[in-house]
């Protein structure tokens, strides 16, 4: 350990490497807490944490690790909850956040070029002071990393309109598991989009140059309470399908309501609620407007005053804020398409009531065909045998997705890699984990994801392993 840590030194400097114990625990996980039992399989706690400034200092590091065998992990501000930030090999953890500065505004390339450890919330206020918009975001914002987003989504607010984040970049920087500096262009040849989605796998993105645009003239939030789900659900489907270019939807059950209700937070009653958003000049909002009520006024509905329809837009950062009612929230995020959304809802309903759940579920519409949808259910890590014993739920909400045509939304992780099959085809997966080999000979790169789980014993974890794990929990969860 003492060997690592001076050698880390040369590299960084003895202020920006850390082998505390207190600090590596920290570093061991992500959003999610783990349960012990499951932590048991994996050597979760890395052996140094490091805090690198630039690509240069990325490139020796790893250059280090490869020549030492070491695992190296990416992470950003680990503001997601399916383990792509955990290390399950132990290794050198590389705290991204550090990389925060807006490199260049190029207001006649209508371009920012920024290191990828900024969080979203501090690019858009300052593109907000400039006047400028960059129009793509996840509802994770104030905490979420640009690089972060590249390597785990890419759909979120502003996706129904202006499509998906690799849509809106034109350029990346990446170190690659070599230790080469290159840049990588959204262009036909250049193969920007095996990045996208590959969790640090196959390098670490330093540098990312986005297409931004002038501030929107108008931002017209429209709150809307139905007093039934199915005929939100049919709303959502109309102004779809409409001609309309609106900017966001955003919706809720009846059951998130309720609990933000219960921690004195605003919440309408009504069955369901969704948040309608356009922008734009003023012009094309009055007219996007009058089609969206036009078809609103048919519905057995009401509307929000423009206040409190604001203060709903400003809420699109704070989805989890429900978890203070936990203390622990656990949850599924899936992509289902949209005309399964009330029937998505339904079988959502069942496994509440067959799980005994304290559930909400809200979403976000990410293009005229699919929604992201997030049940999140309370539960308290404290008292581990009820803790590890819901996690069978979070399984059987993915299941459900799967069986309407729905599929895990994001990265896959260590808990949705066992889903790999149901959303690639084995020629897919054969050519990414040819991609994975090529790049990354000596598999140090966040090893242990997305392509296969290893655990710490040298044994993979399989889909069938985990499967029976989950069977096993679900059954023992009702002597509980």
């Amino acid at each position: 350990m003492q060997t690592l840590r001076e050698e880390l030194y040369s590299i960084v400097g003895e202020d920006r490497v850390t082998d505390n114990l207190l600090e590596r625990i920290l570093y061991s996980h992500d959003l999610a807490p783990i349960p012990p039992e499951v932590l048991t399989l994996f050597k979760t706690l890395p052996d140094a944490v490091v805090r690198p400034t630039n690509a240069k200092e990325i490139a020796e590091l790893i250059k280090y690790a490869r020549k030492k065998k070491i695992p190296v992990i990416p992470r950003g501000a680990a503001s997601w909850a399916y383990g792509g930030a955990t290390p399950v090999k132990g290794g050198i953890v590389l705290d991204l956040t550090g990389m925060n500065k807006i490199i260049e505004i190029d207001k006649q390339e209508m371009t920012v070029t920024v290191e990828t450890g900024i969080n979203w919330k501090k690019l858009l206020e300052e593109l907000e002071k400039k006047n400028l918009f960059f129009p793509v975001y996840p509802t994770s914002a104030p905490s979420a990393t640009v690089g972060g987003w590249i390597c785990t989504g890419g759909l979120g607010i502003g996706s129904l309109k202006y499509g998906q984040l690799k849509e809106n970049v034109v350029e990346i920087e990446v170190v690659t598991p070599t230790g080469e500096i290159v840049q990588v262009p959204n262009k036909p040849n250049y193969k920007l989009d095996w990045f996208f989605g590959s969790e640090g796998t196959l390098g670490i993105i330093t540098k990312a140059t986005l297409r931004i645009h002038p501030e929107p003239e108008v931002f017209s939030p429209h709150a809307i309470c139905f007093n039934d789900t199915e005929q939100m659900c049919n709303a959502v489907s109309k102004i779809l399908k409409d001609s309309t270019k609106i900017y966001f939807i955003k919706f809720t059950d009846e059951g998130y309501l309720d609990i933000r209700r219960s921690l004195g937070l605003f919440a309408p009653k009504a069955a369901a609620c969704a948040l309608f958003v356009f922008e734009g000049s003023k012009k094309t909002v009055r007219k996007d407007l009058e089609k969206f009520h036009s078809i609103i006024k048919k519905m057995d509905c009401s509307e929000l005053d423009a206040e409190k329809s604001h203060e709903e837009w400003d809420e699109r950062f704070h989805p989890m804020r429900i978890k203070r009612a936990g203390p622990t929230l656990l949850a599924g995020d899936v992509l289902v398409p949209v005309s399964k959304l009330y029937e998505f809802f339904e079988r959502l309903w069942k496994l509440k009531e067959k799980f005994n759940l304290k559930m909400g579920i809200e979403g976000t519409v990410v293009s005229r065909d699919s929604t992201v949808v997030m049940p999140m259910f309370l539960s308290d890590e404290r008292k581990r045998w009820k803790y590890l014993t819901a996690m069978p739920a979070i399984k059987e909400i993915t299941d459900l997705a799967l069986k309407i045509g729905g599929k895990p939304y994001g990265g896959f992780g260590i808990w949705n890699s066992f889903y790999l099959d149901k959303v690639y085809s084995n020629l897919e997966i054969r050519k990414m984990k040819e991609r994975k080999k090529k790049l990354d000979p000596d598999n140090i790169m966040n090893p242990g994801k997305l392509y296969r789980v290893q655990t710490k014993f040298r044994v993979p974890l399989t889909a069938k392993t985990y499967n029976f794990f989950m069977f096993l929990l679900k059954i023992l969860r009702r002597f509980d």
